[in-house]
């Protein structure tokens, strides 16, 4: 019930039997436990979000070995979900992430930093790389392993990079295709009930619109 569908009323009398489990998990030093306990507190599926108890929960992770933990806990560094964003610590979580798994998650967030100028000096070239980067990791997983919440933010940030022209040529062809693939994979994540991504996904059918004028207004000009 906990860990399957997201949109499932967790009732108190079920909140208090995944304390006690949870709660002898974390004692028996279940690092596993500690990122799961925490994913339903960052999330509010107990009627309200808890950062500061998320985080809590991620830092015993990480002290305890589990590395990916170091993603979430860059999330509530960057967001500033405890307070004010704290980049540099976003930063050090990111990066040292990226350098263990080869996370994708980890690349794009620290494209995101490169691309905005958050603790690091702004550089919207290695920014679009990172997210090159990422992009090549993801796409290179065994089918059925690929993740569509990194994809869809991945092809997303591309496509604008090549529409825009941030830290690459200007390809509208190419934006085209990206913002495709990543309504594709925003399409995914709300048939798994991610609403959240509904604004997102409607933005990458308007892009693709203005892709195709640009291009129209190309071929008229030849």
């Amino acid at each position: 019930l906990a860990l399957g569908d997201p949109n499932k009323e967790i009732t108190s009398d079920m909140k208090g039997f995944l304390d006690y489990i949870y709660e002898c998990a974390i004692i028996a030093g279940d690092a596993q436990a500690m990122e799961s306990y925490g994913n339903l507190y960052y999330s509010g599926r107990f009627g309200v979000q808890d950062f500061n108890k998320a985080k809590d929960l991620y830092e015993m992770a990480v002290a305890h070995g589990l590395e990916e933990s170091l993603v979430n806990l860059g999330y509530i560094y960057y967001y500033g979900r405890c307070g004010e964003p704290d980049y540099q610590k976003a930063y050090e979580c990111f990066s040292k992430h990226a350098l263990i798994s080869d996370d994708t998650q980890s690349y794009y967030k620290l494209a995101d930093m490169y691309f905005h100028g958050h603790y690091v000096k702004e550089d919207k070239s290695y920014a679009y790389r990172l997210l090159c980067k990422a992009l090549a990791i993801e796409t290179d997983k065994p089918e059925g392993e690929t993740d569509a919440r990194s994809l869809s933010g991945i092809f997303k940030r591309i496509a604008d990079c090549m529409y825009y022209g941030f830290g690459t040529d200007i390809d509208y062809d190419a934006a085209l295709m990206s913002y495709h693939n990543a309504e594709h994979s925003y399409y995914e994540l709300l048939k798994m009930g991610d609403n959240m991504v509904r604004n997102l996904y409607d933005e990458c059918i308007e892009m693709q619109g203005k892709c195709r004028e640009k291009l129209g207004m190309a071929l008229l000009r030849t």
